[in-house]
């Protein structure tokens, strides 16, 4: 896998990882539709929270902070060892399971995250201080 990832990683600015999560664990309701999960506060986090907020908000969205759980409080190998480890700005999207349920909510959460992406990568020389 790390081989994998070593060919795939010259030029590599930032580490995004996608998961999914179930609406209730261990009998407590998640109250998020899609939670930015981050360990590092860095740029890159900041304007990725603000993007999905607002875009979040226009969609009728809940966008969580560290929700529905607290990267800084959990394993996440695959971010820690592939991004951080690395010196990339990491972070992790995650998307209750059931926004992919109906196509309306799937096409919602794939035009938001997009969307998000997107202006994070147009803003690039505000988050990436290898850029320019």
């Amino acid at each position: 896998m790390a081989a994998a990832i070593d060919a795939l990683s010259p030029g590599c600015r930032a580490l995004v990882g996608v998961h999914s999560f179930t609406p209730v664990m261990g009998g407590d309701w998640r109250a998020v539709d899609i939670g930015l999960l981050w360990r590092e506060d860095r740029p890159l986090v900041r304007l990725a929270l603000r993007e999905l907020q607002e875009r979040g908000a226009a969609a009728g969205l809940r966008i969580g902070c560290n929700a529905p759980y607290d990267w800084r409080q959990a394993t996440a190998f695959a971010l820690q060892h592939h991004g951080l480890d690395r010196g990339l700005p990491s972070l992790c999207l995650e998307v209750r399971n059931s926004m992919f349920s109906k196509i309306e909510s799937c096409e919602a959460v794939t035009t938001l995250l997009a969307g998000a992406l997107a202006a994070l990568q147009a803003r690039r020389g505000e988050w990436d201080i290898g850029a320019g």
